[in-house]
């Protein structure tokens, strides 16, 4: 069951980013934003060659390299791993893998969604970016449990 949520997220994630990605490149200008639901969430199709929120421009290689060696680390350093957890690093592996795609096809990732109001906006992203979130506070939330119940198991011993 764990490493069907783990495959079944990561191709997900992985195909939902890249599909997403081909039709934004075919559908809308570059640059130019387009409104989804008002001026909150927009479409705004760019390239970012640099990291997070555009740190590390012209650093793309430097990216790719870091992607590779984060696959290569949760592929064959998984371990026994709660379903939470197989989750969150599906869904960690397949964003990175997608931005990874971009970084090899085009130097740069990328990103459309636009969310905000007026002039306060979130750095644009896309869905690989989303993923690598949600999957990043999975495992983070699966840790903090067993921490929990780690510290309960001792309180039981010590009584």
């Amino acid at each position: 069951m764990k490493r069907v949520c783990f495959i079944t997220c990561f191709l997900f994630s992985l195909l939902i980013d890249q599909i997403s990605k081909f039709l934004i490149f075919k559908k809308l200008p570059y640059g130019k934003p387009v409104e989804v639901l008002g001026e909150v969430i927009r479409f705004t199709f760019i390239f970012n060659p640099g990291g997070l929120f555009g740190i590390g421009k012209g650093m793309g290689w430097f990216f790719v390299l870091m992607g590779v060696v984060f696959f290569l680390l949760i592929f064959f350093l998984r371990g026994r791993r709660s379903v939470m957890e197989e989750t969150g690093f599906g869904l960690i592996l397949g964003g990175a893998m997608g931005n990874l795609s971009d970084r090899i096809r085009f130097g740069a990732v990328m990103d459309f969604i636009d969310i905000g109001y007026k002039s306060f906006r979130w750095p644009v992203f896309n869905l690989g970016d989303a993923a690598l979130s949600v999957g990043i506070g999975l495992v983070i939330l699966a840790e903090l449990r067993r921490r929990k119940n780690a510290s309960h198991s001792l309180d039981d011993r010590s009584s």
